[in-house]
C-alpha cells in the first residue's frame, strides 16, 4: 500500500494497493471494519471510495499484481480508474461541468501519480527485473523470429541489440 501526492485533488487522501494483504491492513489501520473485498466480483482492478471513524476521506485504487499483464495492459486498468477518481472528487466538490482541459490535466495527475506508485510498489516486491526480463525476452523472441535469427540462450543485450537492428535493416 503507497500513499500518493494529491497536489492536483484536495481532498481525499489517495493511495495504490497491489496486494490484498495490504489491503485488509490498510483497512485495519485506517479503522474500517466492514469493508469491500479487495477487487471486486472479477475486476482487474477496483477504485474504493472510504471514509474513516474520524471523517477523513480515502481513495484507494486496488489492482493485483499480475507478472502476465503487459505494461500497456497495467497502464490503461490505471487510467481507468484514474477517470473514476476524477469523477468521484468532482462529485465531493459539486463540480457538474469541470472545463475539458481541467478533466485531462486532473487525469494526467492522477493517472501518473497511480503509476509511480504501483511501479515503486511491484520494484519493492521484486516483481520489476522478473518481469521486464520476461518481457524483454518475449520481445526479442517476435523480433528474432521476423528477422530470421535463433536467440542465443545467454547474451549481451548490447551485442544483440545491434546484432537484431543490424538483420532488420536488411530484412527491410
Amino acid at each position: 500500500m503507497k500513499w500518493l501526492d494529491r497536489d492536483w485533488i484536495r481532498g481525499d487522501y489517495l493511495g495504490v494497493c497491489i496486494t490484498e494483504e495490504a489491503w485488509d491492513k490498510q483497512m485495519k489501520i485506517m479503522g474500517i471494519k466492514h469493508h469491500d473485498q479487495f477487487l471486486s466480483h472479477e475486476a482487474n482492478a477496483t477504485t474504493h471510495f472510504l471514509v474513516n471513524s474520524s471523517g477523513r476521506r480515502a481513495t484507494i485504487v486496488c489492482i493485483k499484481h499480475d507478472p502476465s499483464r503487459t505494461g500497456i495492459q497495467v497502464a490503461a486498468l490505471l487510467a481507468h480508474e484514474a477517470v473514476h477518481v476524477f469523477q468521484r472528487y468532482c462529485d465531493y466538490i459539486g463540480e457538474d461541468q469541470p472545463s475539458k482541459e481541467f478533466e485531462a490535466y486532473c487525469v494526467q495527475n492522477i493517472f501518473q501519480e497511480l503509476a509511480q506508485g504501483y511501479a515503486e510498489l511491484v520494484d519493492k516486491e521484486g516483481y520489476t527485473k522478473e518481469l521486464a526480463d520476461k518481457q524483454l525476452i518475449s520481445c526479442l523472441r517476435t523480433l528474432y523470429d521476423e528477422a530470421d535469427l535463433s536467440l542465443p540462450k545467454s547474451f549481451d543485450v548490447k551485442t544483440e541489440t545491434k546484432r537484431l537492428v543490424k538483420a532488420l535493416r536488411g530484412a527491410a
